[in-house]
């Protein structure tokens, strides 16, 4: 049956041919009972979870005004127009300079696609990387959650804040370093993950590696990592730091190549837009715990097992559905020998260009693991800032008996963005003082 699958998915890539979702309609349960219906539009490693009833989900319309960006982005994103294209080595540089950007003000790069452009993979991939926003820093806290088919196993919390020196809300700062952003990460429960933190800076200059800090608590001391280690799992898990959105690592690292274009079934959670409240002048995204609702009795409030029993797997939200949505495919494959991951395949909205699945190689070819994401956009109340909005992120690994699950709007987890963070806190020095 794998080898079917599969068949079909290549055909379906390489030939464009027309996906069975014919009867599929809106209200629809997909399930056991009709998973043929969306052969070819989605990873076959999520659809034959649908097809052993591990995966469950009613098919929606999302509603008018659901998937808006903010008139701030909309501006940017209309003043980029031919500000920007793509070199020999597949960088993005300004058309002015011929150079890559010290600063980029936000939008859209590339507002118009051309489907006949022999650098289209690389516009694709910056303008996901650039879209929302803009924003000067982002303070969370980060969830993460092993999962068995049958329940919850053990989960982390973590806190998450990152500092931006490009596409800024309130315009440009100082950046001696030539980054693009800071970003720590640190456990702060149970009491075994608190110590554990780890600090990356992502330069501007496109031959530069990404520089990679973490505290060891064993040696209390603050060890560099080699850049290749983003493709490893953040503690453990099957998530790694270029796993975020789907794909949050330097483009730049990777050649690209667009290998197809589709409608497919994307996985989404209510309500969308959601509201970003001004507090001063950050926003804030309060938590939504019935964003995603897992089946987790005793861990999960919403849920409810009294009328009826979830048969769907534990790492699966009940309250998931899908939507249709028109997908670029994306090839990826790592310039770098050490990079963990061989070649990747990521479903990218053409739109919004939000990554809705990633499919994951070895080095030796073979299938690993399959990213999902879930979510929406999000908007202030005067429709001026905006975001893309993940509610539920899942990591499938084809080896293991687990899954891990994010939930970044549980309960207790506002998100916070344009906060003020200090900057000393960003420095390698500074992991010491987290660690234990």
């Amino acid at each position: 049956m794998a080898i079917i699958w599969s068949g079909l998915l290549i055909a379906g890539l390489l030939f464009g041919a027309s996906p069975a979702s014919a009867e599929l309609q809106i209200g629809d349960t997909l399930d056991t009972t009709n998973w043929q219906e969306a052969e070819g539009l989605m990873p076959e490693a999520i659809l034959r979870r649908f097809a052993s009833g591990q995966h469950i989900a009613t098919l929606i319309e999302i509603p008018p005004g659901g998937l808006e960006w903010g008139s701030r982005f909309l501006e940017l994103t209309e003043a980029n127009a031919g500000k920007y294209a793509i070199d020999a080595k597949g960088v993005m540089v300004e058309t002015a300079t011929g150079t890559w950007p010290r600063y980029t003000d936000g939008g859209f790069p590339f507002p118009a696609i051309d489907p006949d452009d022999p650098h289209i993979a690389n516009k694709i991939m910056y303008n996901m990387a650039l879209a929302g926003g803009p924003v000067d820093d982002v303070d969370v806290f980060v969830n993460l959650f092993w999962v068995k088919e049958g329940g919850l196993d053990r989960s982390i919390d973590f806190k998450g804040q990152v500092i931006t020196y490009g596409a800024r809300w309130s315009g440009p700062r100082a950046n001696p370093d030539e980054v693009t952003a800071k970003t720590l990460l640190y456990g702060v429960a149970p009491y075994d993950a608190v110590g554990l933190a780890t600090l990356s800076w992502g330069y501007l200059d496109p031959e530069k590696w990404t520089s990679l800090w973490t505290f060891v608590p064993v040696l209390r001391r603050v060890r560099r990592l080699a850049a290749s280690n983003t493709s490893d799992g953040i503690f453990g898990s099957h998530f790694s730091r270029d796993d975020g959105g789907t794909f949050s690592g330097k483009i730049q690292y990777f050649d690209w190549k667009l290998i197809g274009e589709r409608e497919a079934l994307v996985a989404y959670t209510l309500p969308t837009p959601k509201v970003w409240k001004r507090e001063g002048t950050a926003f804030r995204l309060a938590a939504n715990e019935s964003a995603a609702v897992m089946p987790w009795p005793g861990k999960s409030k919403l849920f409810d097992q009294t009328d009826i029993a979830w048969q769907g797997a534990a790492w699966w939200p009940t309250n998931l559905h899908l939507t249709r949505r028109p997908v670029w495919i994306v090839e990826a494959t790592a310039k770098d020998p050490y990079y963990a991951y061989g070649r990747q395949i990521l479903w990218i909205d053409k739109e919004l260009f939000r990554g809705y699945y990633k499919e994951i190689y070895d080095r030796s070819g073979k299938y690993w693991k399959t990213i999902l994401v879930s979510g929406g956009q999000a908007l202030s109340e005067d429709r001026e800032f905006s975001t893309r909005q993940a509610d539920y992120g899942l990591a499938l690994d084809e080896h293991s008996a687990t899954a891990n699950v994010v939930l970044p709007l549980r309960e207790g987890n506002d998100i916070r963005v344009n906060v003020g963070l200090l900057e000393t806190d960003f420095s390698y020095q500074s992991l010491s003082r987290l660690g234990k």
